[in-house]
């Protein structure tokens, strides 16, 4: 069984050259996770620095949610493929190690702002000196002990 067979369900009444052509307009998610490195290895250059300076870039960062709807096509139209398994069975594997991608960058960026937040709360409680006496601050006696702790860390 070949990969149109997949793509092409055996009750469509739809022509698997129409499914190819709504396959090819599909979105990209290797175009939003790997950009550049998506862009270069379908052999679009223009895609790819265009991909590059928007991620580098604040004012162009729309455009990276933007072009992996023309990527497909992009990709078909630039490289020389055998034929469209050769290009669909391509495209699938970029998609789903796009996806894996995506899944650990969203697991370490959570447990990265998970471990970073008990972090700064523990640092506030130790170092905020209202939480712990409970009674206000007098800045003038809080910048002298500042300095004595100063002092004494340098031995004098």
């Amino acid at each position: 069984m070949n990969l149109s067979e997949e793509i092409v369900p055996e009750l469509s009444d739809e022509p698997a050259v129409a499914i190819q052509e709504r396959y090819r307009r599909g979105y990209s998610w290797a175009a939003l996770v790997f950009g550049y490195f998506y862009f270069r290895s379908m052999r679009d250059q223009l895609f790819a620095w265009l991909s590059l300076i928007a991620a580098l870039s604040l004012v162009l960062s729309p455009v990276l949610l933007l072009l992996p709807f023309w990527a497909r096509r992009r990709a078909w139209a630039q490289r020389d493929w055998l034929d469209y398994n050769e290009f669909a069975t391509v495209q699938k594997k970029w998609d789903v190690a796009a996806l894996i991608g995506l899944a650990v960058l969203l697991f370490v960026a959570y447990f990265s702002y998970q471990a970073s937040s008990g972090l700064m709360n523990a640092l506030l409680k130790n170092l905020d000196p209202l939480r712990q006496s409970g009674q206000p601050i007098d800045p003038s006696q809080e910048l002298e002990r500042i300095q004595q702790n100063i002092k004494g860390g340098l031995g004098q």
